[in-house]
């Protein structure tokens, strides 16, 4: 059974990391270490997974001596993505292993930095990518696999987000390009990868551009210039098109899920009580 300490416990670290080691795969895995700058985080966690209870809590600041009291043999790196790269290069220089969410870095200096650090330890960098898992993307690949489309010569994929789920990212710390390296590295990097993994190679070239068309101070949907604002509180979603639309449960304001989760009633599939059933909109 292998240690794990967990740098940075957020809703991915929860739902992805430690809810499986503490579930299905418990006799596989051991928490031994909680490291965040946030020690709400380690609360929130430990309410959620009462197994947890007794794991013991670190700093940004306690790395070395998170290491040197838990000795974990691998390092999950699961924070914003601007703090993956000095806990996965303070890893390596313990020869410890690393899973680290993607991106595993947001800029090209941290990543130049990571793969020295790699290339002088004993530990090694696995980089997760959880859009493989989605039947869909793992059926093409079976297919690639199996021959079924032949030699691939040429990939075109357009990936297009609506404002939904787009909007989202600029709700929360994503924004900030500082943080996250902007939607090119956070949402991106899955598209990339995806590509990567279908055909089994690496591209030897890439670039990448973008605006904000629909975001930010001067996007076409902010009904006031005004920050320090969230959809749920401000006083001008009464007139903002962007809330109107999926914010209200009219024709055009549906959000997934809402009508499921209004009509469901125990012990049954929820779409077996509403009229509109997964992957359908009426």
């Amino acid at each position: 059974m292998k240690s794990y300490a967990i740098c940075g416990v957020s809703n991915r670290a929860i739902g992805m990391f430690l809810k499986p080691m503490t579930g299905a795969f418990r006799q596989h895995a051991k928490v031994g270490a909680l490291l965040d700058s946030d020690p709400l985080r380690h609360r929130i966690c430990k309410s959620l997974l009462p197994d947890l209870a007794d794991v013991p809590e670190y700093g940004p600041e306690d790395f070395g001596r998170m290491v040197r009291e838990t000795k974990p043999d691998v390092v999950v790196v699961a924070g914003r993505d601007d703090t993956h790269a000095d806990y996965i290069v303070q890893a390596l220089q313990h020869d410890l292993d690393v899973i680290t969410e993607k991106p595993m870095a947001t800029t090209a200096e941290d990543c130049r930095r990571i793969l020295e650090a790699e290339a002088a330890s004993r530990g090694k960098v696995i980089v997760t990518f959880n859009y493989r898992y989605n039947p869909i993307h793992a059926r093409i690949k079976e297919m690639i696999l199996e021959g079924k489309l032949g030699r691939i010569v040429s990939v075109d994929l357009n990936w297009y987000i609506d404002t939904y789920h787009g909007a989202s990212y600029f709700k929360r710390w994503n924004r900030v390009r500082a943080h996250s390296g902007g939607l090119s590295i956070h949402k991106s990097s899955h598209h990339f990868d995806l590509v990567n993994w279908w055909i089994g190679q690496k591209p030897v070239e890439a670039f990448a551009y973008g605006r904000l068309n629909f975001y930010g101070r001067d996007g076409e949907l902010n009904p006031a210039k005004v920050d320090g604002r969230y959809c749920g509180t401000c006083d001008g979603r009464g007139s903002c098109a962007h809330y109107r639309r999926w914010g209200t449960p009219t024709a055009g304001g549906w959000r997934p899920g809402r009508a499921r989760r209004r009509c469901r009633r125990p012990g049954r599939p929820p779409w077996r009580d509403s009229a509109r059933r997964p992957g359908r909109r009426n």
